[in-house]
C-alpha cells in the first residue's frame, strides 16, 4: 500500500496532525482536511483511493458528506470514524455507509487494517468514470451528458398521462372528471375494470362498469393504476440482457409503490395513492438509461453488465428528473427523481414525507430479493424506518411478507400488511 493516497476529513487540527503522522509513518501519501468544501476540492485536483471521514464535522454530518459524494459519482471506499457513543445517531449513518469503522482514539495496527480492508472492497477498484473504450463498456457517462444537451431523446409517455397526474395532484376531483380522462384510452378502461373485478368489487351488486370502479375503489386508486398502465410500457425492452434487467425493474417498481402506499396510509397519510405513484416513477431514470442502452446494441456476450448496471445505478437520478419535466409530471416528482438517493445513504433526517417513504419501501423490496441491478445492495432498511418512524420489528415484518414469492402480482395486499405500531390508520 506504499504511495496509496489517502483523504482525510476531521475538523480536530491536532487529530489530523496525528493521523497524518501515522500515515506517512506506513507509507502512505496522506492529505488532511477540517471538511467537506476542502475535501471535494481535493477530489477535484487529484484522485484518492480511499477517504477516512469523521462522522460529526463543522455543519454538516460525515455520513451526508458520503452521500454527496456518491451524488457526485466518486465510488472511492470510505472508513469513518468516530469518537461518539456507539447510540449516535451520526455515528450510526456514516457506520452503516462505511467499508469499515474505527472508534477514537485507534493505533496505527488499527487504522492501516481498516484501510486494507477498505482498499480490498469491490468498490475500491470501481471507475468513476465511463470507461467506454473497454469491451461490453457503454458510454452511459456519454449518454447522461448527451440527454442533458438534449441531444438524446427520452422515451415519451401517452399524452393523456399529464392529465392523470394533473387530477392526482387535486386534492378533490369527482366521478365526471376521471371518467373524461380515463375514457379516451380503452386500455386504460379494461385495465381498471379487470382490477375492479377481482378482490376489490368482489360480492358487489354494483353493475361492472367504469363509474361503479370508480364509486368502490375511489377517484385516487382508479387514478394510480391508470397511471401504472401508462408507466408500465416503458419496461418492455427486447434486447437482451437489457430485456431481464427491465422485467425485474418493473416488478421492484410495482412492489416499491404497494410498500409507500402501505406505509403512508398505516401512517396515517393524507395522500396514499399519490406516494404510490412516486414509488412507481422515482427510480424512471434507470429504465430510461436501459433504453437508450438497448437501442442498437447486441447480445449479452456484448455487455459488461456488472460495469453498466453500477453505472446507470450512479448516474441515473439526473436523467429521472428530466424524464419526468419533459413529461409535465409535477416539480415534486421530478425532484424526488433526481434526488433520492442522497438520503438513502443515511442522509434522511427524521421525517414521513413522500420520499422518504418511497426510499424505504425501494430497500425493503431489494432487502426482500427482489434486486434488479448486479451489485445493487439495500441500504439499511432499520435505519430508513426510524427515520420515518416505523418500528424495526414491522419493517422486518414487511420485508418477510415482501419475500413470499406468491401472489406478488395480486391486485392488493392492503391493509392486511403489518401496521407500524401507534399510527392511526387513515
Amino acid at each position: 500500500m506504499r504511495g496509496t493516497r489517502v483523504l482525510v476529513i476531521d475538523e480536530e487540527p491536532g487529530f489530523r496532525a496525528v493521523v497524518r503522522r501515522m500515515l506517512l509513518q506506513r507509507g502512505f501519501e496522506p492529505t488532511v482536511v477540517p471538511g467537506a468544501a476542502e475535501a471535494f476540492a481535493a477530489m477535484a485536483r487529484r484522485d484518492y483511493a480511499v477517504a477516512l471521514i469523521d462522522a460529526r464535522l463543522d455543519g454538516q454530518a460525515g455520513h451526508e458528506v458520503l452521500a454527496e459524494m456518491r451524488r457526485r459519482g466518486l465510488e472511492l471506499p470510505v472508513v469513518g470514524m468516530s469518537g461518539s457513543p456507539p447510540s449516535d445517531r451520526d455515528r450510526r449513518r456514516l457506520h452503516a455507509a462505511s467499508s469499515d469503522f474505527l472508534d477514537k482514539p485507534f493505533n496505527t495496527s488499527r487504522l492501516v487494517e481498516a484501510l486494507d480492508k477498505a482498499l480490498r472492497r469491490p468498490e475500491a477498484g470501481a471507475p468513476t468514470r465511463c470507461a467506454s473504450s473497454a469491451p461490453g463498456r457503454f458510454p452511459v457517462t456519454a449518454l447522461v451528458g448527451a440527454v442533458r444537451d438534449g441531444r438524446l431523446r427520452l422515451p415519451a409517455i401517452a399524452p393523456i398521462a399529464s392529465d392523470v397526474q394533473r387530477l392526482l395532484s387535486t386534492p378533490e376531483c369527482g366521478v365526471q372528471e376521471v371518467l373524461d380522462v380515463v375514457c379516451e384510452d380503452p386500455v386504460l378502461v379494461t385495465a381498471i375494470l379487470r382490477r375492479a373485478q377481482s378482490a376489490d368489487l368482489a360480492g358487489s351488486r354494483l353493475p361492472l362498469n367504469l363509474r361503479s370502479a370508480c364509486l368502490r375503489l375511489g377517484n385516487r386508486r382508479v387514478l394510480s393504476i391508470a397511471q401504472e398502465v401508462l408507466v408500465s410500457g416503458l419496461f418492455e425492452l427486447q434486447v437482451e440482457p437489457w430485456a431481464s434487467v427491465a422485467r425485474a425493474m418493473w416488478r421492484n417498481a410495482v412492489l416499491t409503490a404497494r410498500t409507500a402506499r402501505a406505509l403512508a396510509t398505516a401512517l396515517g397519510h393524507t395522500d396514499p395513492e399519490g406516494t404510490y405513484v412516486a414509488g412507481l416513477v422515482h427510480n424512471l431514470g434507470e429504465i430510461a438509461l436501459l433504453q437508450l442502452l438497448a437501442q442498437g446494441r447486441q447480445g449479452a456476450e456484448r455487455v459488461d453488465l456488472d460495469f453498466c448496471a453500477r453505472e446507470v445505478a450512479r448516474q441515473h437520478e439526473e436523467v429521472g428528473a428530466i424524464l419526468l419535466r419533459g413529461w409535465g409530471f409535477p416539480p415534486r416528482l421530478a425532484h424526488l427523481a433526481g434526488t433520492h438517493h442522497r438520503g438513502s445513504f443515511g442522509g434522511i433526517h427524521r421525517s414521513s414525507s413522500s420520499s422518504e417513504l418511497v426510499v424505504l419501501a425501494w430497500a425493503m423490496t431489494l432487502r426482500a430479493g427482489h434486486g434488479y441491478l448486479p451489485g445493487l445492495g439495500a441500504p439499511d432498511v432499520g435505519l430508513l424506518g426510524e427515520a420515518v418512524g416505523v418500528d424495526p420489528d414491522e419493517v422486518d415484518a414487511m420485508v418477510a411478507a415482501l419475500s413470499d414469492p406468491t401472489d406478488l402480482f395480486a391486485p392488493d395486499r392492503g391493509s392486511g400488511w403489518p401496521r407500524p405500531s401507534g399510527c392511526a390508520a387513515s
